[in-house]
Protein backbone atom coordinates (compact mmCIF):
# COMPACT_ATOMS: atom_id res chain seq x y z
CA UNK A 1 0.00 0.00 0.00
CA UNK A 2 1.30 3.53 -0.96
CA UNK A 3 1.79 6.76 1.23
CA UNK A 4 -1.37 7.90 -0.51
CA UNK A 5 -3.49 5.08 0.24
CA UNK A 6 -2.48 4.48 3.51
CA UNK A 7 -3.52 8.59 4.45
CA UNK A 8 -6.92 8.04 2.75
CA UNK A 9 -7.86 4.96 4.50
CA UNK A 10 -6.78 6.03 7.60
CA UNK A 11 -8.53 9.70 7.28
CA UNK A 12 -11.96 7.33 5.79
CA UNK A 13 -11.50 5.63 9.57
CA UNK A 14 -10.74 8.37 12.18
CA UNK A 15 -13.43 9.97 10.06
CA UNK A 16 -16.23 7.61 10.37
CA UNK A 17 -15.13 6.44 14.23
CA UNK A 18 -15.41 10.42 15.38
CA UNK A 19 -18.78 11.07 13.11
CA UNK A 20 -20.67 8.16 13.30
CA UNK A 21 -19.34 6.78 17.34
CA UNK A 22 -17.99 9.62 18.82
CA UNK A 23 -20.76 11.87 19.94
CA UNK A 24 -21.59 10.08 22.51
CA UNK A 25 -21.33 11.05 26.32
CA UNK A 26 -18.55 13.66 26.49
CA UNK A 27 -16.37 13.82 30.13
CA UNK A 28 -15.65 17.22 30.79
CA UNK A 29 -13.94 16.76 33.75
CA UNK A 30 -11.51 14.41 32.50
CA UNK A 31 -12.69 10.99 33.92
CA UNK A 32 -12.36 11.66 37.35
CA UNK A 33 -8.94 13.77 37.20
CA UNK A 34 -10.21 16.59 38.88
CA UNK A 35 -13.06 16.78 41.98
CA UNK A 36 -14.70 19.24 42.97
CA UNK A 37 -16.45 17.73 45.73
CA UNK A 38 -20.73 18.21 46.06
CA UNK A 39 -20.63 21.77 47.33
CA UNK A 40 -21.27 22.71 43.21
CA UNK A 41 -19.83 25.16 41.00
CA UNK A 42 -19.87 28.93 41.81
CA UNK A 43 -19.90 31.58 39.22
CA UNK A 44 -16.15 32.15 39.53
CA UNK A 45 -15.15 28.56 40.10
CA UNK A 46 -16.97 28.13 36.50
CA UNK A 47 -15.63 31.34 34.68
CA UNK A 48 -12.13 29.99 35.82
CA UNK A 49 -12.75 26.92 34.88
CA UNK A 50 -13.78 27.70 31.06
CA UNK A 51 -10.32 29.80 30.71
CA UNK A 52 -8.36 26.84 32.38
CA UNK A 53 -9.78 24.28 30.07
CA UNK A 54 -8.81 26.57 27.10
CA UNK A 55 -5.71 26.95 28.65
CA UNK A 56 -5.02 23.29 29.01
CA UNK A 57 -6.40 22.85 25.21
CA UNK A 58 -3.51 25.38 24.38
CA UNK A 59 -0.76 24.02 26.52
CA UNK A 60 -1.74 20.78 24.38
CA UNK A 61 -1.55 22.30 21.28
CA UNK A 62 1.68 23.72 21.52
CA UNK A 63 3.12 20.76 22.94
CA UNK A 64 1.94 17.98 20.35
CA UNK A 65 2.93 21.05 17.51
CA UNK A 66 6.48 20.93 18.67
CA UNK A 67 6.58 17.21 19.56
CA UNK A 68 5.27 16.11 16.10
CA UNK A 69 7.46 18.58 14.86
CA UNK A 70 10.95 16.48 16.05
CA UNK A 71 9.03 13.33 15.32
CA UNK A 72 8.55 12.68 19.39
CA UNK A 73 5.78 9.85 19.84
CA UNK A 74 3.47 11.46 22.17
CA UNK A 75 -0.20 11.03 22.99
CA UNK A 76 -2.82 13.36 22.61
CA UNK A 77 -4.54 12.49 25.16
CA UNK A 78 -1.43 12.37 27.56
CA UNK A 79 -0.97 15.62 26.88
CA UNK A 80 -4.47 17.10 27.60
CA UNK A 81 -4.27 14.99 31.03
CA UNK A 82 -1.03 16.81 32.41
CA UNK A 83 -3.13 19.86 30.97
CA UNK A 84 -6.00 19.69 32.67
CA UNK A 85 -4.03 18.33 36.07
CA UNK A 86 -2.08 21.84 35.91
CA UNK A 87 -4.93 23.69 35.27
CA UNK A 88 -6.44 22.39 38.55
CA UNK A 89 -3.24 22.70 40.59
CA UNK A 90 -3.78 26.37 39.87
CA UNK A 91 -7.35 26.89 40.45
CA UNK A 92 -8.19 24.57 43.23
CA UNK A 93 -5.33 22.12 44.19
CA UNK A 94 -7.57 20.21 46.64
CA UNK A 95 -9.39 19.50 43.57
CA UNK A 96 -7.01 17.10 41.53
CA UNK A 97 -7.76 13.79 42.35
CA UNK A 98 -4.20 12.18 43.04
CA UNK A 99 -5.62 8.55 42.54
CA UNK A 100 -7.14 8.84 39.45
CA UNK A 101 -3.56 10.25 38.85
CA UNK A 102 -1.48 7.27 39.52
CA UNK A 103 -3.49 5.48 37.94
CA UNK A 104 -3.11 7.08 35.11
CA UNK A 105 0.74 7.06 35.06
CA UNK A 106 0.75 3.80 35.91
CA UNK A 107 -1.00 2.35 32.63
CA UNK A 108 1.83 4.72 30.81
CA UNK A 109 4.13 2.71 32.48
CA UNK A 110 2.56 -0.87 32.22
CA UNK A 111 1.54 -0.46 28.51
CA UNK A 112 4.76 -0.52 26.51
CA UNK A 113 5.83 -3.17 29.09
CA UNK A 114 2.35 -5.91 28.52
CA UNK A 115 2.93 -4.32 24.71
CA UNK A 116 6.52 -5.62 24.58
CA UNK A 117 5.72 -9.15 26.00
CA UNK A 118 2.89 -9.76 23.50
CA UNK A 119 4.72 -8.76 21.01
CA UNK A 120 7.83 -11.36 21.94
CA UNK A 121 5.59 -14.10 22.44
CA UNK A 122 3.35 -13.73 19.31
CA UNK A 123 6.37 -13.21 17.41
CA UNK A 124 8.19 -16.10 18.83
CA UNK A 125 5.12 -18.09 17.91
CA UNK A 126 5.33 -16.60 14.55
CA UNK A 127 9.41 -17.26 13.59
CA UNK A 128 8.98 -21.43 14.89
CA UNK A 129 5.82 -22.22 13.41
CA UNK A 130 6.34 -20.27 9.86
CA UNK A 131 9.74 -18.73 9.71
CA UNK A 132 11.66 -21.86 10.37
CA UNK A 133 9.30 -24.36 8.37
CA UNK A 134 10.77 -25.78 5.08
CA UNK A 135 7.62 -23.95 3.59
CA UNK A 136 7.07 -21.10 5.29
CA UNK A 137 4.36 -19.97 2.85
CA UNK A 138 2.54 -23.04 2.63
CA UNK A 139 2.30 -23.11 6.64
CA UNK A 140 1.42 -19.77 6.66
CA UNK A 141 -1.68 -20.13 4.80
CA UNK A 142 -2.31 -22.93 7.30
CA UNK A 143 -2.12 -21.30 10.11
CA UNK A 144 -2.82 -17.94 9.41
CA UNK A 145 -6.82 -18.44 10.01
CA UNK A 146 -5.92 -20.15 13.09
CA UNK A 147 -3.70 -16.78 14.09
CA UNK A 148 -6.48 -14.70 12.89
CA UNK A 149 -9.08 -16.38 15.52
CA UNK A 150 -7.43 -14.78 18.96
CA UNK A 151 -5.87 -11.42 16.95
CA UNK A 152 -9.41 -10.70 15.83
CA UNK A 153 -11.19 -11.56 19.31
CA UNK A 154 -9.01 -9.67 20.84
CA UNK A 155 -9.62 -6.83 18.30
CA UNK A 156 -13.62 -7.67 19.21
CA UNK A 157 -12.93 -6.80 22.65
CA UNK A 158 -11.10 -3.36 21.88
CA UNK A 159 -13.70 -2.83 19.53
CA UNK A 160 -16.53 -3.08 21.93
CA UNK A 161 -14.93 -1.35 25.00
CA UNK A 162 -13.29 1.84 22.67
CA UNK A 163 -14.89 2.42 19.75
CA UNK A 164 -18.98 1.26 20.65
CA UNK A 165 -19.16 2.83 24.04
CA UNK A 166 -21.42 5.26 22.75
CA UNK A 167 -23.28 3.59 20.47
CA UNK A 168 -24.06 1.19 23.72
CA UNK A 169 -24.77 4.41 25.87
CA UNK A 170 -27.40 5.35 22.98
CA UNK A 171 -28.94 1.89 23.08
CA UNK A 172 -29.16 2.11 27.00
CA UNK A 173 -30.96 5.42 26.36
CA UNK A 174 -33.46 4.04 24.25
CA UNK A 175 -34.20 1.16 26.58
CA UNK A 176 -33.14 -1.58 24.19
CA UNK A 177 -30.03 -2.77 26.42
CA UNK A 178 -28.72 -2.80 29.99
CA UNK A 179 -24.80 -1.51 29.30
CA UNK A 180 -23.87 -3.12 31.82
CA UNK A 181 -24.55 -6.22 30.36
CA UNK A 182 -22.10 -5.47 27.75
CA UNK A 183 -19.33 -3.06 28.96
CA UNK A 184 -16.94 -3.75 31.79
CA UNK A 185 -17.80 -2.79 35.29
CA UNK A 186 -16.30 0.34 36.45
CA UNK A 187 -16.28 -1.28 40.28
CA UNK A 188 -15.50 -4.78 38.70
CA UNK A 189 -15.15 -7.40 41.40
CA UNK A 190 -14.82 -10.47 39.35
CA UNK A 191 -13.32 -12.27 36.12
CA UNK A 192 -16.32 -14.86 35.98
CA UNK A 193 -18.40 -13.36 33.29
CA UNK A 194 -21.82 -14.63 33.98
CA UNK A 195 -21.86 -12.71 37.57
CA UNK A 196 -23.20 -9.04 37.46
CA UNK A 197 -19.92 -6.95 37.88
CA UNK A 198 -17.61 -8.94 35.63
CA UNK A 199 -14.91 -7.34 34.07
CA UNK A 200 -15.76 -8.56 30.90
CA UNK A 201 -19.19 -9.27 30.75
CA UNK A 202 -20.08 -12.91 29.02
CA UNK A 203 -22.15 -10.95 26.09
CA UNK A 204 -18.76 -8.77 24.87
CA UNK A 205 -16.53 -12.31 25.02
CA UNK A 206 -19.83 -14.00 22.85
CA UNK A 207 -19.77 -11.03 20.29
CA UNK A 208 -16.08 -10.85 20.28
CA UNK A 209 -15.67 -14.76 19.58
CA UNK A 210 -18.04 -14.52 16.99
CA UNK A 211 -15.79 -11.32 15.15
CA UNK A 212 -13.10 -13.75 15.37
CA UNK A 213 -14.70 -17.08 13.99
CA UNK A 214 -16.24 -14.79 11.09
CA UNK A 215 -12.47 -13.35 10.57
CA UNK A 216 -10.88 -16.57 10.33
CA UNK A 217 -13.35 -17.94 8.44
CA UNK A 218 -13.08 -15.49 5.70
CA UNK A 219 -9.24 -15.50 5.86
CA UNK A 220 -9.51 -19.44 5.28
CA UNK A 221 -11.77 -18.76 2.35
CA UNK A 222 -9.62 -16.35 0.53
CA UNK A 223 -6.31 -17.92 1.06
CA UNK A 224 -8.27 -20.91 -0.86
CA UNK A 225 -9.35 -19.44 -3.53
CA UNK A 226 -6.36 -16.46 -3.62
CA UNK A 227 -4.03 -17.44 -6.80
CA UNK A 228 -1.31 -15.83 -5.14
CA UNK A 229 2.02 -14.79 -7.44
CA UNK A 230 4.42 -14.13 -4.98
CA UNK A 231 6.45 -17.68 -3.53
CA UNK A 232 8.43 -18.22 -0.36
CA UNK A 233 8.98 -15.45 2.04
CA UNK A 234 7.02 -12.90 -0.14
CA UNK A 235 4.28 -14.96 -0.01
CA UNK A 236 4.18 -14.85 3.73
CA UNK A 237 4.84 -11.14 3.60
CA UNK A 238 1.90 -10.43 1.42
CA UNK A 239 -0.28 -12.60 3.82
CA UNK A 240 0.70 -10.71 6.93
CA UNK A 241 0.38 -7.50 4.69
CA UNK A 242 -3.58 -7.96 4.77
CA UNK A 243 -3.84 -8.44 8.72
CA UNK A 244 -1.33 -5.77 9.06
CA UNK A 245 -3.81 -3.50 7.27
CA UNK A 246 -6.62 -4.32 9.01
CA UNK A 247 -5.18 -3.96 12.55
CA UNK A 248 -4.32 -0.50 11.11
CA UNK A 249 -7.75 0.07 10.11
CA UNK A 250 -8.94 -0.83 13.62
CA UNK A 251 -6.83 1.30 15.28
CA UNK A 252 -7.72 4.31 13.15
CA UNK A 253 -11.26 3.68 13.67
CA UNK A 254 -11.19 3.34 17.89
CA UNK A 255 -8.65 6.24 17.69
CA UNK A 256 -11.44 8.33 15.95
CA UNK A 257 -14.11 6.80 18.03
CA UNK A 258 -12.46 7.37 21.27
CA UNK A 259 -9.38 9.61 21.50
CA UNK A 260 -11.20 12.37 20.03
CA UNK A 261 -14.44 12.14 22.34
CA UNK A 262 -11.19 12.80 25.09
CA UNK A 263 -10.23 15.82 23.54
CA UNK A 264 -13.40 16.90 22.77
CA UNK A 265 -14.06 16.55 27.04
CA UNK A 266 -12.38 20.47 27.37
CA UNK A 267 -14.36 22.11 24.79
CA UNK A 268 -17.58 20.27 25.85
CA UNK A 269 -17.08 22.44 29.73
CA UNK A 270 -15.83 25.46 27.42
CA UNK A 271 -19.44 25.49 25.55
CA UNK A 272 -21.54 24.42 28.38
CA UNK A 273 -19.99 27.62 30.58
CA UNK A 274 -19.91 29.99 28.02
CA UNK A 275 -23.65 29.24 26.76
CA UNK A 276 -25.32 28.51 30.27
CA UNK A 277 -27.92 31.24 31.13
CA UNK A 278 -26.44 31.36 34.66
CA UNK A 279 -23.18 31.77 33.75
CA UNK A 280 -21.92 28.61 35.43
CA UNK A 281 -22.03 24.98 34.59
CA UNK A 282 -24.33 22.76 36.80
CA UNK A 283 -22.97 19.81 38.85
CA UNK A 284 -25.21 17.45 36.69
CA UNK A 285 -22.84 18.25 33.66
CA UNK A 286 -20.09 18.34 35.69
CA UNK A 287 -19.09 14.64 35.16
CA UNK A 288 -20.83 14.28 31.81
CA UNK A 289 -22.54 15.91 29.14
CA UNK A 290 -24.17 15.67 25.79
CA UNK A 291 -24.64 18.35 23.17
CA UNK A 292 -26.08 18.92 19.84
CA UNK A 293 -23.74 21.31 19.28
CA UNK A 294 -20.39 18.32 19.82
CA UNK A 295 -21.47 16.39 16.51
CA UNK A 296 -20.17 19.70 14.53
CA UNK A 297 -16.99 20.22 16.88
CA UNK A 298 -16.47 15.67 16.02
CA UNK A 299 -17.07 16.66 12.31
CA UNK A 300 -14.35 19.81 12.05
CA UNK A 301 -12.19 18.22 14.98
CA UNK A 302 -11.31 14.75 12.62
CA UNK A 303 -11.30 16.70 9.34
CA UNK A 304 -8.54 18.52 11.06
CA UNK A 305 -6.50 15.54 12.35
CA UNK A 306 -6.72 14.17 8.58
CA UNK A 307 -5.40 17.17 7.58
CA UNK A 308 -2.53 16.98 10.52
CA UNK A 309 -2.11 13.58 9.39
CA UNK A 310 -1.31 14.48 6.02
CA UNK A 311 0.49 17.78 6.80
CA UNK A 312 2.86 16.42 9.68
CA UNK A 313 2.63 12.82 10.16
CA UNK A 314 5.59 12.12 7.82
CA UNK A 315 7.51 13.57 11.28
CA UNK A 316 6.02 10.95 13.24
CA UNK A 317 6.62 8.10 10.36
CA UNK A 318 10.52 8.91 10.17
CA UNK A 319 10.95 8.61 13.52
CA UNK A 320 9.70 5.47 14.29
CA UNK A 321 11.61 3.99 11.31
CA UNK A 322 14.89 5.31 12.83
CA UNK A 323 14.59 4.96 16.50
CA UNK A 324 12.70 1.73 16.27
CA UNK A 325 14.82 -0.16 13.80
CA UNK A 326 18.56 1.91 13.45
CA UNK A 327 18.64 2.91 17.14
CA UNK A 328 17.45 -0.28 18.94
CA UNK A 329 18.01 -3.46 16.26
CA UNK A 330 21.50 -2.03 14.50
Amino acid sequence: MTLRRAIIVAAVFEFTGAVFFGSHVTETIRKGVLDFGDAGFTEELSQKLMYGFMAALLAAAIWLTIATRFGMPVSTTHSIVGGVIGMGLYIQPSSVNWEKVIEIVLSWVASPLLGGILAFVSFFVIKRLIFNNEDPFVQTKKLAPILALPTFFVLGLAFQFKGLKGFYSNLESSGYIDKSAWLPAKEGTTFNPFIDGAWIPINSLAVALAIGMFASFVLWVVLKRYQFKEEGMEGVERVFIWLQIITACYVAFAHGANDVANAIGPMAAIYDIATSTTGYIERRKCRSTSIPFANRWYWNHSRCGNMGLQSNGYYRQENHSHYSFKRFCC
